[in-house]
């Protein structure tokens, strides 16, 4: 019997092992939709990665993706063809994705590794780096945010840090207030058991989540509404999502959450005291079973916002739709196209009219000139360019400059 027992146990071990191993290297499988990869190199030394999606059109309104914590771009790619970014570059939006500086796609410079990354460090040199590097590339003034969770919150400090002078409106999708009135709270041991043993506990973290995607079970680990996924959105699609953050940004988050307060760049930078300044076109969603967000708190933010161009949506039942949703599948919700998608689109299509202010003075003179009619040759133009009469006198300029060269090596020699 004991040998029979332990046999079982033996075969359990290795079985879950084995799903260990399988979904270790699921989740660091990666397919991108895309031959833009840039790496950008930030003042500090970072290379952080930035992926572009477009489709070449004319409309080439450029958009930056921040994903939040605990997880990187996929989280605006996945599942394939029905994702966020499928869906705008789809309608010739130009997509903009990054990874955070910790996630595995980013190089830290000699002597630091991944886990020396901060939030305070993506605010000051991985943002500011990126934006440029975008405007640089796509020749605008200003650039729109679209922000999931600590995406949207990096979207609200970067504005009271750096000012709007490069942003020309943000979207943000279940962005914390400072975790104002919420009453989430993460054990102090399971903390420190993530900052010691990160990629373990993250391991373990993927291990469940086709275990509870298949059982349709959501909890505050998992804050999603399992009822509420996109259909095409598989098991391995959400582990490749999630990544480990490093030990820095848990202690940085813990502070915000367990002490209600969202001060950043080492106590400088009181970002609840200036919320209500900001001052951009601005769309904000929210779900109503999200454990970050107090609806309540997050509609005095909403009325406090000194911009009068606003909107906030909330995504419920009640609201129409299909689902009440939860913080994560904000992103990617079983009827997302129509209840997020679209209405970002529709959004960002009401606010295009000022695309042609934001381009540099030398790229509207370029496609100006691009796209202006030329007159049709006429035949003695063609023939006169075809038997080489137009190019007649810089052809004799030429050889005689060479003639008159050539004449004094001969003399010298």
């Amino acid at each position: 019997m004991v040998g029979v027992l332990f046999f079982l146990l033996v075969l359990l071990l290795f079985a879950i092992s084995f799903y260990g191993y399988l979904v270790w290297n699921i989740s660091n499988q990666e397919t991108l939709n895309t031959n833009e990869i840039y790496y950008v190199r930030t003042k500090d030394l970072w290379e952080i990665r930035l992926c572009r999606f477009r489709n070449n059109s004319e409309k080439n309104i450029p958009i930056l993706f921040v994903h939040g914590f605990g997880s990187n771009q996929n989280n605006f790619l996945l599942p394939h063809e029905h994702s966020i970014v499928s869906y705008l570059r789809n309608r010739n939006f130009d997509c903009w994705t990054m990874d955070l500086r910790g996630c595995k796609s980013s190089r830290p410079p000699f002597g630091k590794t991944r886990w020396d990354a901060s939030i305070d460090d993506v605010l000051v040199y991985d943002l500011p780096a990126v934006i440029e590097f975008i405007l640089k590339i796509t020749g605008y003034k200003k650039l729109f945010w679209i922000g999931h969770s600590l995406g949207g919150m990096l979207l609200y400090a970067h504005l009271i840090h750096k000012g709007n002078e490069k942003i020309a409106g943000g979207i943000t999708l279940g962005a914390p207030i400072g975790f104002v009135n919420t009453k989430m709270h993460v054990p102090t041991l399971l903390v420190q058991f993530q900052k010691l043993f990160p990629n373990f506990v993250f391991l373990l973290f993927r291990m469940l989540i086709p275990i509870l995607k298949f059982f349709k079970i959501g909890n505050s680990v998992f804050p999603v509404n399992p009822s509420n996924i996109n259909e095409n959105m598989t098991a391995w699609d959400l582990c490749k999502m999630v990544e480990p953050p490093s030990p820095k940004m848990v202690d940085e988050m813990m502070v915000w959450l367990n002490e209600k307060q969202w001060i950043m760049l080492n106590g400088q930078l009181n970002i609840l005291e200036h919320l209500s300044e900001l001052d951009i076109p601005i769309l904000l969603f929210y779900a109503p079973d999200d454990p970050f967000v107090n609806l309540d708190t997050a509609k005095e933010f909403f009325n406090s916002l000194k911009s009068s161009d606003k909107e906030m949506l909330i995504l419920s039942i009640e609201s129409g739709c299909k689902h009440n949703y939860n913080h994560c599948d904000l992103a990617f919700g079983e009827n997302g196209e129509e209840e997020v998608f679209e209405p970002i689109k529709v959004w960002l299509d009401k606010h295009q009219a000022c695309i042609d202010d934001l381009l540099d003075n030398n790229e509207k003179t370029k496609s100006n000139r691009v796209v202006k009619n030329r007159t049709p040759m006429t035949s003695e133009e063609r023939k006169t360019i075809l038997s080489g009469k137009a190019y007649k006198k810089t052809t004799t300029k030429k050889s005689n400059k060479n003639t008159k060269i050539d004449s004094k090596n001969k003399e010298n020699t």
